[in-house]
């Protein structure tokens, strides 16, 4: 599946500038609370945090990771799970090891894990240019 114009989201549930899943008034303000408990020091940057709410994710209780359905395309392992995968470059996952899709995504997983001391199993070898 190629990648996608962003102008095709205009009419989605979803922003097609920020990639957050639109709410109404109501379901915002549980998502305000909602948040607080599972996602507080999360700014959603990089993963749709709505979506999630309005679909009933949590995060995973052992290891507090998000699924990718909500990834979006800036995030370090933005991977075809995503439900935004045809509006970037998504990698894939082969089990527990992430391979990206360009040299970009590689940069910003060197860059995360740097920051943040994640993704132990990675194979940036495998970068793509598409």
């Amino acid at each position: 599946m190629g990648m996608l114009d962003i102008t095709q989201a205009e009419n989605a549930d979803f922003d097609p500038k920020t990639f957050n899943t639109r709410l109404g008034l109501k379901d915002e303000m549980r998502f305000i609370k909602w948040k607080e408990v599972f996602a507080p020091g999360d700014s959603g940057e990089d993963y749709d945090l709505r979506g999630a709410f309005k679909a009933g994710l949590t995060p995973d209780r052992k290891t507090g990771h998000w699924p990718d359905t909500y990834k979006k395309p800036n995030h370090p392992t933005f991977s075809d799970e995503s439900r935004y995968a045809k509006f970037g470059k998504p990698g894939r996952w082969e089990g527990e090891t992430f391979i990206a899709n360009n040299e970009r995504a590689v940069g910003m997983i060197q860059r995360d894990i740097h920051e943040r001391g994640r993704l132990e199993k990675l194979n940036p070898i495998d970068a793509r240019k598409a």
